[in-house]
């Protein structure tokens, strides 16, 4: 999880890619990281073919 300050201002960075709150849509903050929501898009991309063998 990486925090910088920026006058006042922290900006958060998503641990899977490393972009800042600023270059994405949203940023969604865990217990002890951050994703944006293209990594959460490219993850769905990987667990629904999964959790459509398990149905």
């Amino acid at each position: 999880m990486r925090l910088l300050t920026k006058k006042q201002h922290v900006i958060c960075y998503c641990d899977f890619c490393g972009k800042s709150q600023d270059e994405v849509a949203k940023m969604i903050d865990g217990k002890h990281a951050f994703i944006c929501n293209f990594c959460v898009d490219e993850a769905q991309k990987i667990i629904r073919p999964q959790l459509a063998l398990v149905k």
